[in-house]
């Protein structure tokens, strides 16, 4: 397991290395596994003047739990709580109570970091918790959105690699001994799957219809068959902004 943990930091290191070279003035928040909870990553970080919201478990780093731990019990922490309603058209209503925990300013290493955990209560299911370690300062307007960005990277593992692994599009398995071919593979898999996601969000009535995964590629297919017309290309042709924050 050690192995395996050392290999992904290293592969993270390479790429982190490409990413500054790629884009070094780019404002970036590194959203990371618990494996990544550790001060060769968090050095990394600071180099780059990057930030990070990393999922974190008390065993990546004892010392900084116990810390946190000592101070929730003075009572030195600060706390928001809030219920969110869940409505159903078929049964009841759900509430779910969150409940946001942090600490500021806990000294590790040559940093101050902060330390945030989240519960999530709902009647008749299982408590979830999640907890984070982040260099950012967390305030009581924001500590939500911290939250709800610390969760987003479970989502796009299980939303989005999860399914292009064992579901929609078979990856796990080799496709080929060559490693340029994998990669061009890969690349192919990942741009099928921005189209077929934007096709299904765009298209509200394939909500309400059930069509099968076969179905909905075969009508993508048959779309990128037409040809473009005169306000298709002027489309293309017209300036675009996108505002990143």
């Amino acid at each position: 397991m050690r192995c395996m943990f050392t290999r992904q930091r290293n592969a993270f290191k390479r790429l982190a290395k490409k990413i500054k070279k790629a884009f070094p003035q780019l404002p970036i928040c590194i959203l990371g596994d618990s494996l990544y909870a550790c001060e060769p990553v968090f050095e990394l970080c600071r180099e780059n003047a990057w930030s990070y919201l990393i999922r974190y478990k008390d065993g990546s780093i004892p010392t900084l739990a116990e810390d946190y731990k000592s101070i929730k019990k003075l009572g030195e922490h600060e706390e928001i709580a809030w219920i969110e309603e869940i409505m159903h058209k078929r049964k009841a209503r759900e509430n779910k109570t969150h409940k946001i925990k942090w600490v500021s300013d806990i000294s590790y290493g040559k940093q101050f970091l902060t330390v945030m955990d989240l519960k999530i209560e709902q009647e008749g299911a299982e408590n979830q918790t999640f907890q984070w370690i982040t260099d950012l300062k967390i305030m009581g307007k924001t500590a939500a959105e911290f939250a709800a960005m610390g969760r987003k990277r479970w989502k796009i593992e299980n939303e989005a690699f999860n399914i292009q692994k064992n579901y929609r599009y078979d990856i796990q398995h080799a496709n080929s001994l060559d490693y340029q071919a994998m990669k061009n593979h890969y690349l192919l898999t990942q741009l099928a799957d921005i189209l077929m996601q934007l096709y299904e969000t765009g298209t509200k009535k394939l909500r309400e219809i059930k069509r099968t995964i076969k179905n909905i590629s075969s009508d993508l297919l048959k779309s990128l068959e037409q040809e473009l017309t005169e306000e298709d290309i002027f489309i293309v042709k017209k300036r675009t902004s996108i505002s990143v924050s």
